[in-house]
């Protein structure tokens, strides 16, 4: 599969994930209804932050969202606080601009030198493809648990 029809796939999913974020009040997505461990905020958030560590991360090209950002939801943090109103808006913008960046640097070949690394599914991205691949399948799994968290609101 090319990068085109990847990065595709990358954009239903976060198109849904964006979805079932703006069907919910600010309260809900901030709820961590037992048993669960982050909130669907934090996991929004998340996938957004493991987009720029998988692709620019594992490349060491600087990441286009601020250190913080990525710091607070990258894999192995969880949910300190609630999202402010203001932050919701930044992540809506993040969701989007940060794939809008990620196809202008595919275009532009930006991407040369990858460094392997293990996922928590026990997957090996090898290369900037799998990388690409690995993407959708993280946030699939990311918004299936926001749907089934959505059901105990």
């Amino acid at each position: 599969m090319d990068h085109k029809e990847l990065l595709n796939k990358i954009r239903v999913t976060r198109g849904l994930f964006i979805g079932l974020v703006k069907q919910l009040s600010l309260e809900q997505i901030n709820t961590l209804p037992s048993p669960y461990l982050n909130t669907i905020g934090w996991n929004y958030a998340h996938v957004v932050a493991t987009q720029q560590l998988l692709t620019y991360g594992l490349h060491k090209i600087p990441f286009h969202l601020p250190q913080e950002f990525i710091d607070t939801y990258r894999k192995g943090t969880k949910t300190e606080r609630d999202i402010t109103a203001e932050e919701l808006t930044t992540i809506h913008n993040y969701a989007v601009e940060s794939l809008d960046k990620l196809e202008l640097d595919l275009n532009a070949q930006v991407f040369t030198t990858f460094n392997s690394y293990e996922t928590s599914f026990g997957v090996t991205l090898n290369t900037f493809q799998d990388a690409l691949a690995f993407l959708p399948i993280h946030e699939a799994l990311h918004l299936g648990m926001c749907m089934a968290r959505r059901k105990k609101l």
